[in-house]
């Protein structure tokens, strides 16, 4: 009794001190099951207040019901690191391997904001969802693999300033990065949005039969840098962009896309108020009537770029001639009427739009 008084009071003065926690020291109590813990580690640093979980880079956990990540502290902000350091979490069909959803807005505003997460260097198997994110301001998620969740690699609701870097998705069975506001908990399209996140230098390889690759609703400023899209040609849209019902959403960002896959309703989907703005597309393979971009009804002004490729087939698609389209530096292809289709009460029409303004790749001015 007074050994084992004296091996915990080791691990919390050393705990205590530094701050960093081992899973491996919470096995004691439980032998060989992960899941509880690691459960019990992050309920210990929750506990403490702040610092790091080390993973065992060179095991394979294996996880049975959701690892609830800590909620709330009374009072400061704080900063919980989760280093993997190269492990694999593999986790059965329903679970959501990292998990933390608010009870509802009341929660998610005054009480959760304050903690920021994190996450390096995993390796996610399986599951519903690998990290199912909530309630947040400037988390991060870095160097990690996704692979074939059957909801979502990342699901990120009310994150705002939320990065995503170098992280890579195989197989997601629906859809692969999210960032968008929580009304599944009570939240609005205008008061619990995930604005001004970056997902940068992250590739998506699609399954057959998925929804989307890169997915932002009812949330502005969110820039994808550096992108890449492949996989299967059977899925909906590589990125979508829809800002719901807000009336906040003014800006969206793209950046140097690689898009490898012809998809089945559009490369990218944009339903945008304000200015959203696509720069630098670079993409592979297409088919007759095949939608490089798709502006949804009531978008507003949208900006293509320095996209210097077309391939033939491609067109520009909107659901009416209300956009403002601005083009610059672009292939000449897309500034000819065959490529267009504008809606109107009839159907589809082959025309310019009405509002075009822009600049030609070798500099001439189109009005």
């Amino acid at each position: 009794m007074l050994r084992t008084s004296f091996i915990f009071f080791q691990l919390f003065f050393l705990t205590t001190l530094y701050a960093q926690i081992r899973v491996a020291d919470f096995y004691k109590s439980s032998p060989g099951d992960d899941t509880r813990a690691i459960q019990t580690a992050l309920n210990y640093i929750d506990s403490v207040g702040h610092g790091s979980l080390e993973f065992d880079g060179t095991r394979t956990y294996r996880i049975n019901k959701p690892l609830e990540l800590p909620r709330y502290k009374t009072s400061g902000r704080r900063i919980i690191i989760l280093n993997g350091n190269g492990c694999e979490v593999v986790a059965k069909a329903a679970v959501n391997i990292f998990n933390r959803v608010p009870v509802d807005q009341k929660e998610a505003l005054n009480k959760m904001m304050s903690t920021r997460f994190v996450f390096n260097d995993f390796t996610f198997t399986g599951g519903n969802k690998a990290i199912n994110l909530s309630a947040t301001f400037g988390s991060s998620i870095h160097r990690c693999n996704f692979v074939a969740q059957n909801l979502a690699a990342v699901d990120v609701q009310f994150g705002l300033s939320t990065e995503l870097s170098h992280c890579i998705a195989t197989n997601c069975k629906k859809d692969a990065f999210i960032l968008r506001c929580g009304e599944e908990w009570g939240g609005n399209n205008n008061n619990s949005q995930s604005n001004h996140s970056v997902v940068n230098m992250c590739r998506v390889y699609a399954a057959k039969g998925a929804k989307t690759s890169f997915k932002i609703l009812g949330s502005g400023g969110v820039v994808l840098r550096d992108i890449i899209s492949e996989g299967s040609n059977e899925v909906d849209y590589s990125v979508y962009f829809d800002r719901l019902s807000s009336t906040t959403v003014r800006m969206f960002t793209i950046q140097n896309f690689h898009l490898e896959h012809s998809t089945q309703k559009a490369a990218i989907y944009i339903r945008n108020s304000g200015v959203a703005t696509v720069e630098g597309v670079y993409y592979q393979k297409g088919y007759a009537e095949f939608p490089l971009i798709h502006a949804g009804k009531d978008s507003q002004v949208i900006v293509l770029k320095n996209t210097a490729h077309y391939v033939a087939g491609t067109v520009i698609k909107a659901e009416n001639n209300e956009v403002v389209w601005r083009l610059e530096y672009c292939n000449k292809s897309f500034y000819e009427a065959a490529n267009w289709r504008i809606g109107s009460k009839s159907g589809y029409q082959t025309k310019l739009p009405f509002y075009l303004t822009g600049i030609k790749f070798r500099g001439q001015t189109v009005k």
